[in-house]
């Protein structure tokens, strides 16, 4: 169930984009606008018809959750079913002129950062990270416990 989460995340977030966008940012926007609108078929205008969508284990190595842009409608079509009240945020979005990483989370519910690949205005790949823990403060240095002053390494 935590995979078909961090998935349905990788259509959250918001956005008035239309299947047209032209840049790599917003063609992102525009699969998160088809995911909150629980609209499968709107997702698929913007992946390719080859989309894959990886899913990072906890020890590092990635796991083919997607393959295919059928395979993501079937796949949204029946967690949208399951969820009819499922919507995602974004937190944080750095775009660039190929990978688009966003932070999201499923209201209410768990987060993820994924990284997604556009090319020629589509979606061919997305990875998703897990995130466990809010993220360090300002300053923090890795093995340091930055609210107490100690170091834990």
């Amino acid at each position: 169930m935590r995979r078909l989460a961090i998935t349905v995340a990788f259509v959250f977030g918001a956005g008035g984009m239309t299947a047209q966008a032209s840049d790599p940012e917003q063609v992102v926007r525009e699969l998160m606008a088809g995911f909150n609108a629980h609209d499968a078929a709107r997702m698929a205008t913007v992946v390719a018809a080859d989309v894959e969508v990886f899913y990072m284990s906890e020890n590092g190595v990635p796991e083919l959750g997607t393959d295919g842009r059928e395979q993501l409608v079937e796949q949204m079509t029946a967690y949208f079913d399951a969820l009819p009240d499922v919507r995602s945020e974004v937190e944080a979005i750095i775009p660039g002129p190929v990978y688009v990483s966003v932070r999201e989370r499923i209201v209410g519910g768990a987060a993820s950062l994924a990284v997604y690949e556009v090319r020629e205005n589509l979606v061919r790949r997305v990875w998703y990270y897990p995130v466990d823990a809010p993220p360090a403060p300002p300053g923090a240095r890795p093995g340091s416990n930055a609210a107490s002053g100690s170091d834990t390494s």
